[in-house]
C-alpha cells in the first residue's frame, strides 16, 4: 500500500532521510524546462500540492506540518538586456494550514540588468515557482530553467497519508 502518488515527473526516493515506507514519502525531483516569457509578466514553472491519500481532498486543519525545499537555476536571453542568470533556493513552510510561508535566497551572476525575478506564488495549499523578465528594458526571457524540490516526509495526524500533486 503506496502513500505516495507523483503526477507528471520522475522522482527519486531519498533514502538517506528516511527508511521503510517512509522513503514514499521523502523524495526530490529533478527537471528541466525551456521557457519564453513576455515582458513582465510572471510564467509559472511548476506547482506542487498536497491531498488526503485517495482522495482529491486537501489535509485537514494541523493535520501537515511539512517543509518543501527548492532550487532553480535560471539562465538565458534576456531581449534587449543580454544575458542573465539567477540562482535561488528556498523553501515553502506548511505549519498545519495551507502554504503558510516561502523564504529563500537569490545569487545572480553576469549582467544584472538581465536577470529575470523568480519567486513562489502561494495560493492555498498550492505553491507554484514562477520567473519573471522584469528588467525595466527587457522585452521578454528564452531560457532554461533547472528546478530540483525536495519533500520532507512531514509530520502530523495526517503526515502519512499525503500524497503531492506535481503539476
Amino acid at each position: 500500500d503506496k502513500s505516495l502518488r507523483i503526477e507528471g515527473s520522475e522522482i527519486i526516493n531519498d533514502n538517506a532521510y528516511a527508511t521503510g515506507y517512509q522513503t514514499e514519502r521523502s523524495f526530490t525531483i529533478r527537471r528541466h524546462y525551456h521557457v519564453s516569457c513576455p515582458a513582465n509578466t510572471w510564467t509559472s514553472i511548476i506547482s506542487f500540492r498536497p491531498y488526503i491519500a485517495g482522495t482529491t481532498d486537501d489535509p485537514g486543519a494541523s493535520t501537515l506540518w511539512a517543509g518543501v525545499s527548492y532550487k532553480m537555476e535560471i539562465s538565458g536571453h534576456q531581449n534587449g538586456v543580454g544575458n542573465g542568470y539567477r540562482s535561488r533556493t528556498g523553501m515553502v513552510s506548511y505549519e498545519g494550514s495551507s502554504a503558510a510561508n516561502d523564504y529563500a535566497s537569490d545569487v545572480v551572476m553576469g549582467n544584472t540588468n538581465g536577470a529575470i525575478s523568480a519567486r513562489v506564488n502561494k495560493s492555498g495549499w498550492v505553491a507554484t515557482l514562477e520567473v519573471n523578465p522584469d528588467s525595466p528594458s527587457t522585452g521578454g526571457f528564452s531560457g532554461s530553467v533547472y528546478v530540483e524540490i525536495n519533500f520532507g516526509r512531514g509530520a502530523g495526524s495526517n503526515g502519512q497519508n499525503i500524497v503531492w500533486s506535481i503539476t
